[in-house]
């Protein structure tokens, strides 16, 4: 059986929705800016669940 970390599914799943890394969002971020909680990159650092209001808010703007 295979275990992913609430982290890493949450990272998979804004990628499934259309959310990107920090540095190709727009407006751009540092990929380890704190608004992108799991969204951040390197994924192995991710110890956030939430997906964040930066990403939230892009999310709506989409959506």
């Amino acid at each position: 059986m295979c275990h992913i970390d609430k982290g890493t599914m949450c990272h998979e799943s804004g990628h499934a929705i259309g959310l990107v890394h920090g540095k190709d969002s727009y407006p751009q971020k540092s990929n380890g800016f704190d608004g992108l909680h799991c969204m951040q990159s390197p994924r192995d650092e991710i110890t956030d669940s939430r997906i964040g209001r930066h990403n939230r808010d892009q999310v709506n703007n989409t959506y």
